[in-house]
């Protein structure tokens, strides 16, 4: 049986000061490469167009981000990307943007799938 914590505590970043680029906020090497591998298959004609840029969407799934890059980048942005920022969930900071955005809402209807489908779990538990 997996033991799921029952914590609410939301970890809270402290600014150290770093000074980070955006690239240092994201990997994505093993992206780039599934990219290339997909254009080599389109200009061979083994794919159609279509085909590969369904696929250069869905290698996007093996993006690394680096949250704590992320946090301090935010720090030292201009006010017009950190609104960005936001809006893609990259910090959250309300509560309330973060429902807006769609995060809370998911989370809610995971946590809902599980009390539905997972026996033997507290009926309290939350993820």
């Amino acid at each position: 049986m997996i033991n799921y914590s029952k914590s609410k505590m939301i970890p809270i970043f402290e600014p150290t000061g770093k000074n980070v680029s955006l690239k240092s906020c994201i990997n994505s090497e093993k992206c780039k490469s599934l990219i290339s591998e997909i254009n080599a298959y389109l200009k061979q004609g083994l794919i159609d167009e279509e085909q590969a840029d369904f696929l250069k969407l869905c290698a996007t799934r093996f993006l690394v981000y680096s949250y704590s890059d992320i946090a301090e980048y935010y720090c030292k942005s201009s006010e017009p990307m950190k609104k960005l920022m936001e809006k893609q969930s990259l910090i959250l900071l309300d509560i309330n943007k973060s429902l807006e955005n769609s995060i809370l809402k998911l989370n809610k209807v995971t946590n809902d799938l599980i009390h539905d489908n997972v026996k033997d779990i507290d009926s309290d538990w939350e993820v």
